[in-house]
């Protein structure tokens, strides 16, 4: 946007340098007459503020870059970014809707929290069945390790696939319990 209005304000210097007030007026109702789709702005006026040219109605109170958000004949109602500039007696502005940027805007934002959303439950729903095979292996070396204190010498923890951290405890838990068994048989005999 700052390019556009920034290549229009060149052509606005060279309009002045080329015929002076009248080549501005000139130069801002083509432009205005061809740009149809209300989307520019452009604005000539005396340095006390009486509009001489273009459909902005009054002249902006900045100076260099600002917010265009009144003032736009034309418009529809969204901000214009414009810019402001003294050139000679005469005051020039040169405007261009924002309305596009922040239809993109809002598109992007919009897919961020979707995809923000999307991730969240993503990452709960790893995380339950995560933490459900954990509960569930868990659950396993509890009964296992019961059924061992009420006597049950024969049994050992079953040892899965995955080879994370709770097989390698049920390796471990295997291998304290096959030398307790010994113990046992030992005492026995």
């Amino acid at each position: 946007i700052r390019s556009a209005i920034t290549g229009d304000v060149n052509l606005l210097h060279d309009a002045n340098v080329a015929g002076g007030e009248g080549e501005l007026i000139n130069f801002i109702h083509d432009s205005l007459a061809t740009r149809s789709d209300r989307q520019f702005a452009f604005g000539l006026f005396k340095r006390d503020g009486r509009p001489i040219a273009g459909n902005i109605d009054s002249l902006p109170r900045f100076r260099g870059w600002g917010e265009l958000d009144h003032g736009v004949g034309g418009g529809d109602g969204s901000p214009f970014l414009g810019y402001v500039e003294a050139l000679d007696d005469d005051v020039i502005v040169v405007g261009h809707s924002q309305r596009a940027m922040s239809a993109i805007s809002n598109s992007i934002l919009g897919s961020l929290i979707v995809a923000g959303v999307v991730q969240g439950i993503a990452a709960i729903g790893i995380g339950y069945v995560l933490n459900r095979q954990v509960s569930v292996k868990l659950a396993v070396i509890d009964r296992t390790l019961d059924a061992v204190s009420r006597g049950n010498g024969d049994i050992r923890l079953p040892i899965g696939h995955a080879n994370d951290q709770i097989d390698h405890v049920s390796e471990q838990i295997n291998a304290h319990l096959d030398r307790l068994s010994d113990y046992m048989a030992s005492m026995r005999n």
